[in-house]
């Protein structure tokens, strides 16, 4: 009997200590993931950070140049302008145009063309009207298609108004989603199942990675991140079913300075399901053997003391 008891005893205890090995080392690797979103979400924001208080300051730059001048003076000008905008442009490859236009929607000077597309107004962009409406401050919009290039842009603007409050038009500057989603893909790279988003407060999507097919414009107000940021929270951890791709994930997000801009990083559980299965079934590779050796000695000690 006692011998029996010790052969139980000898398989359930290594099953026993592997399932102990099993639960410990997936609750470190959902550990580990959400080091590594945080640590991916602190070097999106950054950069986000660092690109959007450029394009900021360009802005600035512009509407100092122009002053208090009237539109008609500028339109007047606008050769000299349009090498001013280009240089300020520069060897920023995240920009993709910046426009200066007049009240009426049309261009007066931009950096890509000379002379600006006359044909091109924006009086019924959703920036203009804001900015038309006297509702002042920095207008950062939704995902758009360039009327006079063709490509995707996200539009910067502040307006531009004259001594008695009168709306003088608005300086706009366009950033390319590429940009940003070329600098998500390179982060990552070596991190299956990571996906990073760029959304306005509002929760409108400006850029993701990795891009879906048919993605929706924007996140759902009841989404796990969105339900915090309602709340006031700008910065955080959530767990919960994307309202963008329908995987199961874990989620950090963080806004962009005092901007009404987040970035967010998300994990596929699958992948941590996956990352788990994969050094179990190594972990089992390794210790079955062993375990199956003991089984059959313990079977032959049985028969031999029957005997």
């Amino acid at each position: 009997a006692l011998l029996r008891r010790l052969a139980v005893l000898g398989i359930v205890l290594p099953v026993l200590v592997l399932g102990a090995i099993a639960a410990t080392r997936y609750g470190q690797i959902r550990t580990e993931t959400e080091v590594r979103l945080d640590r991916a979400l602190r070097i999106a924001r950054e950069h986000a950070l660092k690109v959007v208080d450029i394009n900021e300051t360009t802005l600035a730059h512009v509407m100092d140049l122009l002053g208090d001048t009237h539109a008609g003076t500028l339109r007047s000008r606008e050769s000299s302008l349009h090498l001013k905008l280009r240089e300020m442009t520069r060897n920023k490859p995240q920009i993709q145009s910046l426009w200066v236009q007049g009240s009426d929607g049309r261009p007066i000077a931009g950096d890509r063309f000379f002379p600006a597309p006359p044909t091109l107004n924006v009086a019924d962009r959703a920036y203009f009207r804001w900015h038309e409406a006297r509702r002042g401050g920095l207008y950062i919009s939704e995902t758009l298609v360039g009327r006079a290039t063709g490509t995707p842009f996200v539009d910067m603007s502040r307006g531009r108004y004259g001594p008695e409050g009168d709306f003088e038009g608005l300086v706009s500057i366009s950033l390319l989603p590429s940009y940003f989603e070329d600098f998500h893909r390179d982060l990552a790279a070596d991190e299956p199942g990571l996906a990073i988003t760029m959304f306005r407060q509002d929760g409108a999507i400006l850029t993701r990675y990795p891009p879906l097919a048919n993605a929706p414009p924007t996140l759902s107000p009841t989404s796990p991140v969105m339900s915090r940021i309602r709340d006031g929270v700008v910065a955080g951890n959530a767990a919960g079913i994307s309202s963008v791709d329908g995987r199961q994930r874990l989620l950090t997000f963080a806004r962009v300075g005092d901007y009404p801009l987040y970035v967010g990083t998300g994990m596929d559980v699958a992948e941590i399901h996956r990352r788990w299965r994969t050094e179990m079934l190594w972990l089992m590779l390794i210790g079955l053997p062993p375990l199956i050796g003991l089984f059959l000695a313990a079977r032959l000690a049985l028969r031999r003391t029957g005997e």
